[in-house]
């Protein structure tokens, strides 16, 4: 699993596709995109792309692309918020220009403990956004109090953010709805057996109770 094992490289591989999503880069991210957003050959990131599936940090779907499992989500979030951080001290405290800023940001993120991460955030005053606006991941203790749940079970009226997604063929069914791992959905209904009609991004859709009970959501915080 990922963790202070990380190489530094295996950790750009996880933040960028982090950052393409976040971007707006829909389904499976092509390994092609993922290499050029990278500045490495093709082949050097399907190596890359085949270790950490085999460590469960990315999910790879043939002649599609890669996505990140929630042991990877989890720590493109906690190198995320390192970074931006970072970039807030730099620029706001410092007055570094933002290129110069995110280079020493992009550094520092990976030598900097958690410990360290959070005395940072409490001396900025727990920010929300990063200079260019972009969100500031909250720290793990903090979402680790939204619990995991199966989306059958899940209160009417509540938002929820899809936290896992547990059979593979399903996940690629919802992603043709626009559901993924990370997606914002709000519960609208559930009937007796399970089945749930849901709100995503003002579109509709209705899962049966079986299905439902695949999808593994938290509130979102």
């Amino acid at each position: 699993m990922a963790d202070q094992n990380m190489s530094e490289a295996e950790e750009m591989y996880v933040i960028t596709l982090a950052k393409l999503v976040e971007r707006g880069v829909q389904g499976p991210v092509p390994v092609a995109q993922l290499a050029e957003e990278l500045a490495v050959l093709p082949v050097s990131a399907n190596q890359m792309v085949h270790k950490l599936e085999e460590l469960g940090i990315l999910d790879y779907v043939p002649y599609k692309g890669v996505a990140l499992q929630p042991e990877g989500q989890r720590l493109a979030n906690r190198t995320l918020r390192r970074r931006r951080l970072w970039e807030l001290f730099l620029v706001d405290r410092l007055g570094l220009p933002f290129e110069e800023a995110d280079a020493l940001a992009c550094r520092m993120e990976h030598i900097t403990s958690s410990g360290v991460t959070e005395r940072l955030a409490s001396f900025l005053g727990n920010p929300l956004r990063s200079p260019r606006g972009l969100p500031i991941p909250p720290a793990e203790e903090e979402k680790s109090q939204a619990l995991e749940e199966p989306l059958s079970q899940a209160e009417v009226g509540r938002a929820y953010e899809v936290y896992a997604i547990k059979d593979q063929i399903l996940r690629e069914f919802l992603e043709t709805n626009d559901i993924a791992e990370g997606t914002a959905v709000r519960l609208l209904a559930r009937s007796g057996h399970g089945d749930v009609l849901l709100d995503v991004e003002g579109a509709h859709l209705n899962l049966a109770g079986e299905t439902a009970a695949q999808v593994f959501v938290r509130e979102r915080i």
